[in-house]
């Protein structure tokens, strides 16, 4: 699953994560629980994701309290079937997860924190770490990893990555989890001159935010 604060990118790597396992053959779910911010969110990519062949789960259209809908239990339940989970980052989204906490057996999930150093509360080592620690403590979940996306939009540059990821580094060994990847968008630079492992991804949500804007 992934979490992070407004402006971290988690839905665009989320939905680029369920598009990249549906090219491989499988048939994933992508779980929108993104239920609070009124914005972009990944059901609004509903067509082609399904097309793509994979299956969402969302609260209903302009719904923006978290009402879910029951699909959601055969998502949690999907057995061997990728399931791709998109959840806001602040406490209300975390509340959201914690009353399915049920679902997450510790060993058999990954929770994949975003963060963009380059957006308020998360801009340094100590925000970092409060911002985990508040989901953790509200969610009842554990965050197994963090995940490098600094951007700004069009205006990223390589060193605005670079930056980011040395500020994300430095608060994942303090918090004593690994960095499960870093992001970089199509066609930014040669992904060999980031650290490995490099996820590229494509945008797929536009204005007002920009790539990767939630």
């Amino acid at each position: 699953m992934y979490l992070g604060k407004f402006g971290s990118g988690k839905t665009e790597i989320a939905i680029n994560h369920t598009l990249a396992l549906a090219r491989a053959g499988a048939r994933p779910w992508l779980v929108d629980l993104d239920t609070v911010t009124p914005f972009f969110r990944s059901r609004d990519l509903r067509e082609r994701l399904e097309e793509s062949g994979a299956r969402v789960v969302a609260s209903a259209a302009h719904a923006d309290l978290p009402a879910l809908p029951p699909e959601i239990h055969s998502a949690l339940q999907a057995g061997d079937d990728p399931v791709v989970i998109d959840l806001g980052g602040d406490r209300a989204g975390a509340r959201v997860l914690g009353a399915w906490r049920d679902y997450m057996v510790p060993g058999q999930y990954r929770a994949l924190f975003v963060v963009n150093a380059c957006r308020p509360f998360t801009g340094d080592a100590a925000g970092i770490a409060r911002a985990v620690g508040e989901l953790e403590s509200v969610a009842r979940i554990k965050v197994t990893d963090l995940v490098s996306n600094t951007h700004l939009g069009s205006r990223t540059t390589p060193g605005v990555v670079l930056e980011g990821d040395r500020v994300i580094r430095h608060a994942a060994r303090q918090l004593g989890l690994p960095v499960a990847f870093l992001v970089i968008r199509e066609g930014l630079a040669d992904p060999e001159t980031f650290p490995p492992p490099v996820v590229v991804i494509r945008p797929c949500l536009g204005p007002p935010f920009g790539p990767g804007g939630i």
